[in-house]
């Protein structure tokens, strides 16, 4: 795909400006008589200022897109005005506009894993769209345990530092796939969550199957992201009473992935 011939259209009947990519660009509308400068350094933050140059004389809807991977509230001010869309569609902006006049936009950047179709335990690592790869010389897919660092949003803002643009988490680095560094890499890692573990604590009890053959954790976080630490606690509590009923978990280890839930360091 050539993003560049995508970064913009424009509906059937001209009255609608669709803004897909937040790439530095300007673009010039001549049958509109509009001039749009996008500045940003997206997708390094999730900031970016919409400018008006020459403005059109009659209104325009400006629809910016907001990517499906956001999770919460994305956001565009202008003039005192706020508008928020959920990830997966477009903030909608109707009115007539002036030279001048700057729309301010704000998505929520994340560090979140994208599995694969065929093998969902191998994954890759994103921040935002982009994806980071795991630094290091090996002919396996690295290991990696994450579920105990999820945050609410089913993220891991709060686990991952920064190193300039590389990407720590883990106890390992990852570098953006697109800076093409002369080094060893592994896009994609194996995940093996053999315990059931959540904000730092480690309940002891086996990661099992559920009926449906999925593993528990990956059942309580397909429920992310969660609004409280309240809605947190409840998934945990529906989740594995259905294992227990099920038979596949016990009381007695239900009683312990309660008491880690219950400690679980969760950030929101």
């Amino acid at each position: 795909m050539r993003y560049q011939e995508t970064a913009y259209a424009h509906s059937a009947d001209n009255t609608t400006l669709f803004v897909n990519f937040l790439m530095p660009s300007t673009l010039t509308w001549q049958e509109k008589g509009l001039v749009l400068r996008v500045s940003s350094e997206y997708p390094l933050d999730g900031k970016a200022t919409l400018e008006v140059v020459s403005a059109p004389s009659t209104s325009l809807e400006i629809a910016i897109r907001v990517p499906e991977w956001v999770t919460g509230e994305a956001s565009a001010a202008v003039s005192g005005a706020k508008v928020t869309s959920s990830g997966g569609a477009y903030i909608r902006i109707k009115r007539t506009w002036a030279a001048g006049d700057k729309i301010a936009l704000s998505v929520p950047m994340r560090v979140w894993v994208d599995p694969t179709v065929d093998r969902p335990e191998l994954q890759a690592l994103r921040y935002g769209p982009v994806v980071y790869a795991t630094v290091g010389k090996t002919t396996k897919f690295p290991q990696i345990s994450l579920s105990a660092m999820y945050d609410l949003s089913g993220g891991l803002n709060h686990a991952a530092t920064w190193n300039g643009t590389s990407l720590i988490l883990a106890g390992r680095e990852f570098d953006p796939l697109y800076a093409g560094h002369d080094i060893y890499y592994s896009t994609y890692f194996e995940r093996v969550e053999k315990s059931i573990a959540f904000g730092g604590q480690d309940s002891g009890v086996l990661n099992m199957q559920g009926a449906n053959g999925s593993a528990f954790l990956d059942e309580l976080w397909t429920a992310a992201p969660f609004a409280s630490r309240a809605d947190f606690l409840e998934r945990v509590r529906d989740l594995s009473k259905q294992y227990q009923d099920s038979g596949a978990m016990t009381s007695k280890d239900r009683q312990k992935v309660l008491l880690a839930a219950s400690r679980a360091r969760m950030e929101k």
